[in-house]
């Protein structure tokens, strides 16, 4: 794990960023595109890789829908999972949410019937891409990952400070 910033020194370059100029939607395009970066380095060829993306409700949610969008876009093979109703879905996420439904990705809602199980499948992706805004579900991919040897990816400030953990 690599210290990266605080909760509030994060908070406060979106802030900054934000307000310089840099919309917040353009903030989660760029974070997607480095996560596409990654994958193209790491997990190549793409086209044979399995993805799952985990959604939450929030900004990280809204950071997943965009990489959904650029993964299906790239020839990745996606499944995208939303951990609330499409109702819960906040701001800039929903915006997010929209755009990637309008560019071929489908995303299934925790207040469907197609979402039932979906969890307990995950043994069926190669990858585990996770945007999710809570702790709880965060938790629960970690001990399937780490219990069936699927890479996870994820990213976020945690409490005080943040890490990445790949």
């Amino acid at each position: 794990m690599i210290q990266v910033l605080t909760a509030e020194q994060m908070r406060e370059a979106d802030r900054r960023t934000i307000e310089s100029g840099i919309p917040g939607l353009i903030l989660m395009e760029n974070a997607a595109c480095r996560v596409v970066d990654f994958l193209v380095e790491r997990f190549s060829p793409l086209t044979a890789q399995r993805i799952v993306i985990i959604c939450g409700k929030g900004n990280n949610g809204g950071d997943a829908f965009v990489f959904a969008r650029l993964a299906l876009q790239h020839g990745f093979a996606v499944e995208c999972l939303v951990s609330s109703p499409e109702s819960e879905l906040m701001g800039e996420c929903r915006q997010q949410m929209l755009q990637a439904k309008a560019q071929g990705v489908h995303p299934v809602f925790s207040d469907e019937p197609r979402w039932k199980g979906r969890l307990e499948q995950l043994g069926r992706f190669d990858l585990i891409i996770d945007g999710t805004d809570n702790f709880e579900t965060r938790y629960l991919i970690n001990d399937y990952a780490v219990a069936n040897i699927r890479p996870w990816i994820y990213g976020g400030v945690i409490g005080s400070y943040g890490m990445t953990m790949t």
